[in-house]
């Protein structure tokens, strides 16, 4: 743990920047489906808003990856750090109205605002990180996330117990959207940033023929598949417990922040689990444990009378949330080294459209199966399946990798 001390104030400013984009993107993932079905819109409707949030990321993701290849970045963080607030509080405003076209656009450009930072990131702990801080760097990076959740979940249970009459879903996503404005003062500190050389063989006529094709779709077959996998069920778990238990969004958003604090926590181990284990068997194990809570989880809607089923549905969901994303770091790390540093802000941005661009299409499969009466744990076992499929593929990418003598 003492480790993260050495890791540059440069990474630490990218890293705290992060963190506040992800409080904001916390406090949407817990309320925002449960804030728009208190407004009268049903779960294919609220699928389609959450939905247009990923189409943003899908526009801007391929030729932001492009562009940045010989770019500085600390400009694109400060631009998020101001951008994702001041669109966070539009798209309140749009949902107050019930504007759905309104609804549409703010998220859209808010896909675009938070990829700014979001594909940006890994890149640019590859350029200035040193060797032996890699995978700690690259950890933290990912910690961010469950960060954003912890406090946001922290937030919005503190604030609706206090008053949840007047703190109700629209007034925390206010208030953690201004908290989030803390940004900007990180961003501003980005300094001493590596600025890299002009690759002189990265002429406009030959972008596309410079990167290694072969190598980068074999890397990113896994990640398309959980992450078509993971937008059909994880962005709508908050809907589970509502539908199938009854649980109100303030009860939620406490064991959300039971969840997300223990993979904060255990992500920090991520470094010594590697380690200790080696890719090989950290990757996997973490993942298959992670699926088997899935299927756990799933399996208590069809037993929701029984006194015990709530219980044990808390308890999959709460141990799912870590041990999928001790795995992230890892896969991402394999994935870079993999590719080569020739294609890393190419495959950073791929791997971002991917994710978002799978939510696209995974949040209306979601719609559309709901629409259809479909219960939530013949969805998430088919989520669990697609896992399995991709945790096999890994070790593909793993063995490769140790081949290239990369470790």
């Amino acid at each position: 743990m003492a480790g993260y001390k050495n890791i540059s104030r440069t990474i630490w400013n990218v890293i705290l920047t992060e963190a506040a984009l992800q409080l904001v993107n916390g406090g949407l993932m817990l309320i925002l489906l449960l804030y728009l079905k208190t407004k009268g819109y049903s779960d294919n409707e609220n699928a389609t808003f959450f939905a247009s949030r990923f189409l943003g990321v899908l526009l801007i993701s391929l030729p932001l990856g492009i562009y940045i290849r010989n770019k500085k970045l600390a400009g694109f963080f400060k631009t998020a750090a101001i951008a994702l607030p001041i669109l966070t509080l539009l798209a309140i405003v749009a949902i107050e109205a019930k504007a759905d076209w309104a609804i549409y656009l703010s998220f859209m450009f808010w896909g675009i605002a938070f990829s700014l930072g979001e594909i940006s990131k890994i890149p640019f702990i590859m350029r200035n990180a040193k060797t032996e801080n890699l995978t700690k760097s690259i950890t933290l990076a990912y910690a961010t996330w469950s960060f954003g959740a912890v406090l946001s979940g922290l937030i919005i249970f503190s604030l609706s117990s206090v008053n949840s009459e007047f703190f109700d879903h629209k007034n925390c996503l206010i208030a953690i959207a201004l908290l989030s404005l803390v940004g900007i003062y990180f961003s501003w500190n980005i300094k001493n940033e590596y600025e890299p050389k002009l690759d002189e063989n990265f002429q406009t006529s030959k972008k596309f023929s410079s990167y290694n094709w072969k190598k980068i779709s074999a890397a990113l077959i896994p990640t398309f598949i959980i992450a078509v996998g993971a937008g059909m069920s994880i962005p709508f778990i908050p809907l589970f417990f509502n539908s199938v238990f009854e649980m109100d969004y303030g009860t939620f958003s406490g064991y959300g922040f039971i969840a997300y604090s223990l993979v904060f926590g255990m992500m920090l181990f991520t470094p010594g689990i590697k380690n200790k284990l080696g890719f090989a068997l950290a990757i996997p194990l973490t993942q298959i444990l992670s699926v088997s809570c899935l299927i756990l989880l799933a399996l208590m809607e069809f037993y929701n009378g029984w006194h015990w089923a709530l219980s044990l549905a808390l308890i999959a969901y709460i141990l799912r949330q870590p041990l999928m994303n001790i795995a992230q770091p890892l896969t991402t790390e394999i994935i870079m080294r993999y590719v080569g540093k020739e294609n890393h802000e190419i495959t950073a941005s791929l791997m971002a459209l991917i994710w978002n661009g799978s939510f696209v299409v995974s949040s209306m499969i979601f719609g559309l199966m709901r629409k259809m009466d479909i219960a939530f744990a013949i969805i998430f076992f088919c989520t669990a399946t697609l896992y399995f499929i991709a945790i096999v593929w890994y070790q593909f990418i793993i063995r490769k990798t140790l081949r290239m003598g990369e470790f």
